[in-house]
């Protein structure tokens, strides 16, 4: 029997080091991936294949990018369309690969593509730019698509926007490509869903909250000129852990030796993946796309800071700082110094006046350029 082979596609953003897509080929007996090639493209911070295997689309600073997959594993590029919107952060297609479809973070926008016989992308069919207004006075003010998927019967595209905590249902005609409002779920206040997921046999959906930090759980049927979502549970994803074990925050500096001093957080799979939690005096970099949990992250290792008895700086390059938010993952915001302005002379004045012997955390969400600090 031949070896089956394996081949990953990795996405990124191309403002720091990275020019593209990165290929990598994966030994999967020995849990080793080696990179093969980069495939140049501006920003493919979202990648999509095919259901049927054979092609690979991306999110593009242009709109989006299509592109074949070679037997090897390789891509080869077919085509480029524009999505006339900002750049779209998510993508799905129908399992018959015939429609692309586009979440837009930036400007709250829903994308319809035709995918041509081909594989390449064909003209737009039909978009839909959300409107309303999420908390004013928090970070959800204004609608951002984070993810827009196609019910498993092919009739209705789910639109789930954490700017304005909906997820907007349209009716999607398969003839036009064109997509029509006919329901919305309206999610608690400041839960920002983020994405959905139907389960095999399509009778129940998973909506992902990252706010509140729970999933809502829904069962689906096709109600005939409207489809019938109905909420039949909650599952919080934090928090409850600590309900049942208790906290895991139990570690004190004084009692580790300073060659192996690392703060825990409350996830046990990223605490077991970095080896314990973040390693003092190091800088940690955490990427990923737009609403992925970079900033759930920091906000947990700002919680684990506090009940060590340290003091948190938040450097908060893209206003993502929420006391709403903080509260909700245990951070006291009254204990906590934000800095909005970046220049690393200002960062260094306010340790300089903020720390003397505790330990600090500093959460940054996107900053454009690493720092050699002493």
């Amino acid at each position: 029997m031949a070896e089956k082979k394996f081949v990953a596609y990795v996405g990124t953003y191309t403002h720091g080091e990275s020019k593209g897509i990165h290929i990598y080929d994966l030994d999967v007996e020995n849990g080793r991936m080696t990179e093969r090639k980069v495939v140049p493209i501006n920003n493919p911070s979202y990648i999509k294949k095919s259901h049927n295997g054979k092609y690979l689309y991306s999110i593009a600073d242009e709109g989006v990018r299509s592109y074949r997959i070679l037997p090897d594993g390789d891509l080869e590029e077919m085509n480029s369309k524009s999505i006339f919107g900002m750049r779209g952060c998510y993508l799905s297609t129908d399992k018959d690969d015939h429609f692309l479809f586009v979440g837009g973070w930036h400007d709250g926008k829903v994308t319809v593509m035709r995918l041509n016989e081909d594989g390449t992308i064909g003209d737009m069919t039909d978009e839909v730019f959300h409107k309303g207004i999420g908390s004013v006075a928090e970070r959800n003010f204004m609608p951002h698509v984070n993810s827009v998927n196609i019910t498993p019967d092919g009739k209705y595209l789910c639109a789930v926007d954490s700017g304005i905590d909906q997820v907007k249902i349209y009716k999607f005609d398969h003839r036009t490509g064109s997509i029509k409002l006919v329901d919305i779920l309206r999610c608690e206040l400041e839960s920002a869903p983020r994405t959905i997921k139907f389960s095999r046999n399509g009778k129940f959906c998973y909506l992902i909250c990252g706010l509140k930090n729970y999933i809502s759980v829904y069962s689906y049927e096709d109600g005939g000129k409207s489809p019938k979502f109905e909420l039949i549970q909650k599952v919080p994803t934090l928090n409850e852990l600590n309900k049942k074990y208790g906290s895991i925050i139990k570690m004190k500096a004084s009692e580790v030796d300073d060659h192996n001093l690392w703060l825990p957080s409350t996830f046990f799979a990223l605490n077991h993946q970095w080896g314990g939690g973040i390693p003092f005096g190091k800088i940690v970099e955490v990427a990923g796309e737009e609403s992925s949990g970079k900033s759930l992250i920091a906000y947990n290792f700002a919680y684990a800071t506090q009940q060590l008895g340290g003091h948190v700086i938040w450097v908060d390059a893209e206003q993502s700082w929420m006391n709403s938010w903080a509260e909700e993952n245990g951070v006291d915001p009254n204990k906590v110094t934000v800095i909005n302005d970046t220049r690393i002379e200002y960062i260094a004045d306010v340790q300089a006046m903020e720390v003397r012997t505790n330990m600090v955390l500093e959460c940054a969400d996107e900053l454009a350029e690493k720092y050699d600090i002493e």
